[in-house]
């Protein structure tokens, strides 16, 4: 009896382990494979009406993406903050008009701190973007529940124009920015005269 009780406590601890290992192995990659975050910086002046929030990670083709969401933005009425993913937890989707959240897909997730600023942020999902790349381009996170909005993209050359593309449009329908040419302020609400 005493034979039996060991064999059997000894399979079902290799099985909770190897259940353990396979769980925890999702999420293994993001902590041996660390990226380093983005400098903070801001764009255009922080008494601008309309607020936007951009966190990411740092590669070759992410801060292509943000040098293009630089380029687009600058001298529009829009201020942009600019942090990595680890400070994103001190920011409040709340005080944003916009948030983009760029990461990578790791083990068929996106970042730890993209989901924690998700979890964290519910209530403000209508106005967060979040650009997640892959090695297709193709992955994005499980639409079940998803009311945030969500791009992918192939850290590759060729998918940096339509990405700036994707996330300036998204950007400026939070902002109320669309179809506005860089460099012209909104109308009043008043119908744009002076009076």
């Amino acid at each position: 009896m005493r034979g039996m009780f060991g064999r059997r406590a000894a399979r079902s601890l290799i099985g909770v382990l190897a259940l353990a290992g396979a769980a925890s192995a999702f999420s293994v990659p993001h902590l041996f494979w660390p990226k380093h975050d983005i400098q903070p910086s801001t764009l255009n002046d922080s008494a601008c009406e309309h607020k936007v929030l951009v966190a990411a990670r740092t590669s070759a083709f992410k801060d292509s993406v943000i040098a293009g969401l630089k380029a687009r933005f600058a001298g529009r009425p829009v201020f942009i903050r600019f942090v990595g993913l680890k400070q994103v937890r001190y920011e409040s989707a709340a005080a944003y008009d916009a948030v983009v959240l760029i990461n990578t897909c790791m083990s068929w997730d996106p970042d730890r701190q993209v989901l924690w600023f998700l979890r964290h942020n519910r209530d403000a999902h209508q106005r967060i973007i979040v650009l997640t790349t892959s090695g297709s381009g193709r992955w994005e996170p499980r639409k079940r529940g998803r009311v945030y909005d969500a791009v992918s993209a192939a850290s590759e050359p060729d998918y940096l124009q339509r990405t700036v593309d994707a996330l300036v449009t998204k950007v400026e329908a939070l902002t109320g920015l669309a179809g506005q040419p860089p460099g012209q302020e909104p109308a009043e609400a008043g119908g744009g005269q002076a009076e």
